[in-house]
C-alpha cells in the first residue's frame, strides 16, 4: 500500500471514499490526480483500487454519482462507497506506510526515525505533514533524478509550488548558492522552513505566494511540479525571470499533455531539451536560448 498526497494533522473528521479501479494501467495514479482535485488530501493505493479522504464539510456526495456514471474518469464506471471515519493522527498512518526512497544511487529521502545510509552521497530528512512531495509520487522522482544530472553550484535557483521544500532543499544540497521556494499554501511554507531545519539547509528563502512576488528577479533554474494549467498559465512568468541560459524543470501533467507544454513555452521562447515519463507522468525540461547542458 502506497500512501500520497496532503497530509493533515488537525483533529478533525473525515470522509473515507473506497474506489475500486478497473484493471487499467494508470487509473489508480488518474483517479488519485482527479480526486485531489475536488479538494481529497490523502491518498492510499492498494491492489485493485485507492482509498481518498476529505473533511467531512468539504465532501460533495455528488461526487459518488459522477464515479458510478463514468463522467468523472475516461468515461469509466467507478464503483465508491463513502464512509465516515473518526479523528485519526494523520501523521501516524503517514509513519506506519513511509518508506525511504533512493533515487539512482544517489539519493536517500527518509524520514528522521529511518536509518541513514552512508553509502549514498546525498540524503534528505522530510516530514510532509500538510504538504505534497516526498519522492515517491512519479513528479517529484523524476524532478529529483533530473536535478542529480546537473551541477548547480553557484546558481540561483526558483522552486514554485515547493509543497514540502524537497526540491529546493535538493537544489540546496546540490550546490545551488541561494533558492526562494514559493508555494501558494502557508502550510507548505511552513512545511519548508521546518525541512530545511532537518537537513541543516541555511540558504533557502521560502515565501507565501504566486509567480507575482517573484517580478523583477532571475534565475538560473526554474523548478515547477505543479500541474499543467498552472504551468500553462506561468510560463510566460517563468521566462520572464529566466536568465539567457538558465533551464525549466516541469512537472505534474501526463506525457499526452507534453505538445500543449511544449507548444506554449516555445511561444514564449523556451524550448524541449528532453523529458522522461514514468507511470504515465511526464517530467520535461525547457531551455531558454544555450541553456545549460543536460544529458
Amino acid at each position: 500500500m502506497t500512501l500520497v498526497g496532503k497530509l493533515s494533522l488537525r483533529s478533525m473528521t473525515y470522509i473515507e471514499l473506497t474506489c475500486n479501479t478497473p484493471d487499467m494501467p494508470g487509473m489508480g495514479e488518474v483517479l488519485i490526480a482527479l480526486l485531489g482535485d475536488e479538494g481529497f488530501e490523502m491518498f492510499e493505493e492498494f491492489e485493485g483500487g485507492v482509498k481518498a479522504y476529505i473533511q467531512s464539510s468539504a465532501f460533495d456526495d455528488q461526487i459518488l454519482k459522477r464515479l458510478a456514471s463514468g463522467v468523472f474518469v475516461l468515461d469509466t464506471p467507478i464503483a465508491c462507497e463513502a464512509v465516515e471515519v473518526p479523528d485519526r493522527n494523520w501523521n501516524e498512518v503517514w509513519e506506519s506506510n513511509f518508506q525511504p526512497v533512493i533515487v539512482g544511487q544517489k539519493l536517500l529521502v527518509r524520514a528522521e526515525y529511518h536509518n541513514p545510509d552512508s553509502s549514498i552521497p546525498f540524503e534528505l530528512i522530510v516530514q510532509p505533514r500538510m504538504a505534497f512531495g516526498t519522492g515517491h509520487h512519479a513528479t517529484t522522482y523524476q524532478m529529483m533524478e533530473w536535478m542529480l544530472k546537473m551541477d548547480f553550484k553557484g546558481y540561483n535557483v526558483l522552486d514554485m509550488g515547493c509543497g514540502t521544500g524537497i526540491l529546493a532543499i535538493l537544489a540546496s544540497k546540490l550546490g545551488a548558492e541561494k533558492v526562494l521556494a514559493v508555494d501558494i499554501d502557508p502550510n507548505s511554507v511552513e512545511n519548508t522552513s521546518v525541512n530545511c531545519l532537518a537537513n541543516e539547509v541555511h540558504n533557502v528563502v521560502n515565501l507565501e505566494g504566486t509567480m507575482q512576488i517573484v517580478d523583477g528577479n532571475s534565475y538560473d533554474v526554474v523548478l515547477a511540479n505543479i500541474n499543467r494549467n498552472i504551468i500553462l498559465n506561468d510560463l510566460p512568468l517563468y521566462k520572464k525571470c529566466m536568465k539567457p541560459e538558465s533551464v525549466l524543470f516541469t512537472s505534474g501533467y501526463y506525457l499526452d499533455e507534453l505538445p500543449m507544454i511544449e507548444e506554449k513555452a516555445n511561444e514564449v521562447g523556451l524550448s524541449l531539451v528532453n523529458h522522461s515519463v514514468m507511470d504515465r507522468w511526464c517530467c520535461a525540461l525547457f531551455k531558454s536560448d544555450s541553456g545549460k547542458n543536460i544529458d
